[in-house]
């Protein structure tokens, strides 16, 4: 699979997921986590943006019930446990909050600029969560993970398979 950042947010796509078997655009801006299949470019084929688990195409989806403004969608694809997740409107860390991740191969996060998750509080999820590879956004979490010192890669795209997630350290990288 295959994950890259879409600049300009067209048809409020933030990430494309390009799987096996679909192209999975994910918007994670802040209260309305979506997920959706895409039969072409500009369609949107499945449209998830409720709370519930759903399943289409080889491909498993569950968005969280909103924590405050909070969105946190998972997808299951190809063996990988993939988590899209904003912290706007969070304000601790709390053990249900870690539990609603569950096992997670890979994170995508976005910090909120307004409100969200102090530094300290960010970096306990993080630390707690402890997926193998964690992707932040550019820009405004980027600044924010360089201050735990997280040895970051710069990438315009990033591709995985189950077989080729890290075992040991965890990757961090920075679409």
């Amino acid at each position: 699979m295959k994950l890259t950042r879409n600049t300009t947010k067209e048809n409020g796509i933030a990430y494309t997921l390009q799987t096996k078997h679909n192209t999975i655009g994910i918007n994670v801006d802040t209260g309305d986590m979506q997920i959706f299949l895409q039969e072409q470019e500009h369609d949107k084929k499945g449209l998830f943006h409720w709370p519930g688990e759903y399943e289409m195409n080889n491909t498993s989806f569950f968005l969280s019930k909103p924590i405050g403004k909070c969105s946190l969608g998972k997808i299951f694809v190809e063996g990988v446990r993939f988590v899209c997740f904003n912290d706007e409107g969070l304000t601790e860390v709390t053990d249900d909050l870690i539990q609603t991740f569950g096992n997670t191969d890979i994170l995508l996060i976005e910090k909120s600029e307004h409100s969200g998750l102090k530094k300290s509080d960010l970096k306990k999820l993080i630390e707690k969560v402890d997926p193998r590879v964690l992707i932040s956004s550019r820009g405004y979490t980027e600044n924010i993970l360089k201050e735990f010192s997280f040895p970051f890669k710069k990438e315009e795209q990033y591709s995985v398979t189950k077989i080729s997630l890290p075992n040991e350290n965890s990757e961090y990288i920075i679409l």
